[in-house]
C-alpha cells in the first residue's frame, strides 16, 4: 500500500517537472511580440533612417528573443552601427548572426552577416580576415538578387585594397560596384563611387581619367537634382583642383558651390578646404579669417584642434608673425602630447582586454585540442582493446574447434593406431628380442594416454569450453615424458631399419630433430594422422606441412613414397 502511494507521488512530481521543462523550452523558442515588431520596424528604417533604427534596436532585450530572432537582432544592430559610422572592432555581436546563418537556409542574411564581420575586421586593421569574409559574403550574395548588398561588398573590398595600396584592383571592384548599384537603381551610391575612383586615378596622376569620373558623378547628380549630392560633387572638384595646384579654379568652384546651394550648411571640412585654397592662392588674411571664425568653432576633437593650430602656425609664418607662429606651434605640440597620453590611457585597458581575450582564446583552443587528442587516444585504446578481445575470442574458438576436430579424429584413429602398434610388437617378438619388445611398451603407454584424453572428451562432450581447459591442463600436467618417448621411437625405428637415425644425420645434416623423428615414425608405418595424434598436434595441417618441408630437404620426387625412400636409403648404406 505504501509502495503504491509512493509510486503515485513520484509519478505526479515527474509529470509536473516534465510540464515545467516543456513550458521553459517553448518559452525559449518564441520571442516577445513587442520585440518582433520592433525588429521589423528597425529593418524597414535601416535604408532611410539608420539612426532611428539604432535607437529602436538598443531598446530590445536580446535575452528575451528566440535563437533565430537573436541572430537577426545581432545582424541588424551591426548594420545600424555601421551605417551610423560607429566603427565596431569586436566581433562578438556579429558572430552570433554568422554562427546561426551559416547553418540556416537564409542565404541573403548569411551574406550580410559575413559582410559586416568583414567590416569589423577591417575596422580592427585585420585586412587578411576582412578579405576572407568579404569573399564569403560575395559567394553567398551572388546566389541572391540583393544587388545593393553585392555592390557594398565590392565597394568595401576596394577600400581594403586601397589600404593595401592596390589601387588598380580597387578601381576594378569599384566599377563592378557601380554596375550593381545601377541594377538596383541606387544613383546616390553611384555618384560617390565615381568620386572614389577619381581619387584613385588622382594618386596615379591620371588627371584626365580622374576628371572623367567626376563628370560622370556630376551627370548622375544632375539627374537626381539633389542639392546635397551636387554640392558634394562640386566640393570634391574644388579639392581636386587644389590637389593639382590649380588654387584659382578650386576657389572659384567652391565659392560657386556655396553660392549655388545656400541650403547646404558647410561643415568643418568645407571651411578647412576653403582656408587651404585661400592659403595656396596667397590670401593668408582670408585664410586666417575663415580659419578663426568658421573652422575653429566647429573643432571638437583633439585631432581637429591639432589641425587648426598647425595650419594657423603655417599661416602666421607666411605673414612673418613668428611670435604667434611659435605660440600656435607650441599649442599644437601640447595638444599632441596630451592627446597622445589620453589615447594611450584609453588604449591600454582596451589592449589589456584584447590580449586577455586572446590569451583565454588561446588557452581554450589548447584545452580543446588536448581534450580532442585525449578523446581520440581513448577511442583508439578502446578500439585496440576490442580488437584484441575479438582476436582472443576468435583464436580461442579456433583452438576449441581444433580440439574438437582432434578428439573426433582421435576416436576414429585410436583403434587403427593400436592395431599398428600390435603389429610392430608382433614383429619384434617374432625376432625373439626382449629388448625390442620393451620399446613397443612406449607406444602402448602413449595409446593409454590418448585413451585417457578420449575419455575426458567424452565426459565433457556437451561443455566444449570446460573440455578445452581440462585437455590443456592434462597436457601441461601429463607425466608422459615426451623426450623419453622420442628417444624410444628412434631406437624402435633403428631396430626396424638399422642405423636409420645415424644415416639420416650423416647424409642430411640440415634435418632438424623433429624431422628425424618424423622419418622414424614414417618407417614404422604410421600414417600422418596417427603421427599428429601421437604428438598431440591439434592443428590438422601441422604434420602435412612438416612432411612437405621434409620431402624438399630429402629431394624426394612427387610420385615417390617417403617410407619407401627411407627404406631404400637404409638398404643402400648396409
Amino acid at each position: 500500500m505504501y509502495l503504491c502511494n509512493a509510486c503515485a507521488t513520484y509519478m505526479k512530481y515527474t509529470t509536473l517537472i516534465s510540464f515545467l521543462v516543456a513550458v521553459l523550452l517553448l518559452a525559449g523558442c518564441y520571442s516577445d511580440n513587442k520585440y518582433i515588431s520592433q525588429l521589423d520596424a528597425a529593418e524597414g528604417l535601416l535604408g532611410t533612417a539608420p539612426d532611428s533604427a539604432l535607437v529602436l534596436l538598443q531598446e530590445i532585450d536580446s535575452r528575451r528573443l528566440s535563437r533565430a530572432d537573436n541572430a537577426l537582432y545581432a545582424l541588424l544592430l551591426s548594420q545600424a552601427r555601421d551605417k551610423c559610422y560607429i566603427d565596431e572592432t569586436n566581433d562578438s555581436l556579429i558572430n552570433i548572426a554568422v554562427e546561426y546563418y551559416k547553418k540556416d537556409g537564409n542565404i541573403r542574411y548569411r551574406g550580410m552577416a559575413y559582410y559586416y564581420l568583414s567590416r569589423v575586421y577591417e575596422n580592427a586593421g585585420n585586412y587578411e580576415n576582412a578579405l576572407q569574409y568579404s569573399l564569403q559574403a560575395e559567394e553567398a550574395l551572388l546566389r541572391t538578387d540583393d544587388y545593393n548588398m553585392l555592390a557594398l561588398v565590392y565597394a568595401n573590398r576596394a577600400d581594403i585594397y586601397q589600404e593595401q595600396y592596390r589601387y588598380k584592383d580597387a578601381i576594378k571592384l569599384k566599377l563592378k560596384a557601380i554596375g550593381y548599384y545601377s541594377k538596383c537603381n541606387n544613383p546616390r551610391n553611384m555618384v560617390y563611387t565615381h568620386l572614389s575612383i577619381s581619387r584613385y586615378y588622382t594618386v596615379f596622376n591620371e588627371t584626365d581619367s580622374a576628371l572623367s569620373q567626376i563628370e560622370q558623378a556630376w551627370h548622375i547628380a544632375q539627374e537626381l537634382n539633389n542639392s546635397e549630392i551636387l554640392y558634394d560633387v562640386e566640393n570634391y572638384l574644388a579639392s581636386f583642383y587644389d590637389y593639382n595646384n590649380e588654387p584659382i579654379k578650386a576657389l572659384n568652384t567652391l565659392k560657386a558651390a556655396i553660392k549655388q546651394y545656400p541650403e547646404h550648411t558647410p561643415n568643418a571640412d568645407d571651411y578647412l578646404l576653403l582656408c587651404r585654397i585661400y592659403y595656396n592662392t596667397g590670401q593668408c588674411d582670408s585664410a586666417l579669417y575663415y580659419l578663426d571664425n568658421y573652422y575653429a568653432p566647429l573643432c571638437k576633437t583633439a585631432s581637429d584642434h591639432k589641425t587648426l593650430n598647425l595650419f594657423r602656425s603655417d599661416i602666421y609664418k607666411s605673414l612673418n608673425d613668428y611670435e604667434n607662429a611659435y605660440k600656435t606651434l607650441h599649442r599644437y605640440q601640447y595638444i599632441t602630447t596630451n592627446s597622445g597620453l589620453l589615447e594611450q590611457e584609453k588604449s591600454i585597458p582596451e589592449l589589456e582586454k584584447k590580449y586577455q581575450t586572446q590569451i583565454l582564446q588561446h588557452k581554450n583552443r589548447a584545452l580543446n585540442t588536448r581534450n580532442t587528442a585525449l578523446c581520440i587516444i581513448s577511442v583508439l585504446i578502446i578500439i585496440i582493446a576490442l580488437l584484441f578481445a575479438l582476436l582472443y575470442v576468435k583464436q580461442r574458438r579456433l583452438r576449441i574447434a581444433q580440439y574438437e576436430q582432434f578428439s573426433e579424429q582421435l576416436s576414429q584413429s585410436i583403434s587403427t593406431m593400436q592395431q599398428r602398434i600390435e603389429d610392430i610388437k608382433q614383429q619384434q617378438l617374432n625376432k625373439q628380442s626382449v629388448e625390442k619388445a620393451v620399446y613397443t611398451d612406449t607406444l602402448n603407454k602413449r595409446i593409454e594416454a590418448l585413451q585417457d584424453i578420449l575419455e575426458l572428451i567424452n565426459t565433457n562432450e556437451s561443455r566444449p569450453e570446460q573440455c578445452y581447459r581440462k585437455i590443456r591442463s592434462y597436457y601441461s600436467l601429463c607425466s608422459d615424458n615426451k623426450v623419453a618417448f622420442t628417444e624410444e621411437i628412434r631406437l624402435l625405428a633403428s631396430l626396424h631399419c638399422p642405423n636409420i637415425v645415424a644415416i639420416l644425420q650423416e647424409q642430411y645434416p640440415t634435418l632438424s630433430d623433429e624431422e628425424v623423428n618424423l622419418c622414424c615414425m614414417t618407417v614404422l608405418g604410421f600414417e600422418p594422422n596417427h603421427i599428429r595424434i601421437l604428438y598431440n598436434h591439434t592443428h590438422a595441417h601441422s604434420v602435412y606441412s612438416k612432411r612437405t618441408r621434409l620431402r624438399k630437404k630429402l629431394s624426394i620426387e612427387d610420385n615417390e613414397n617417403i617410407k619407401d625412400f627411407l627404406e631404400n636409403l637404409v638398404s643402400r648404406h648396409k
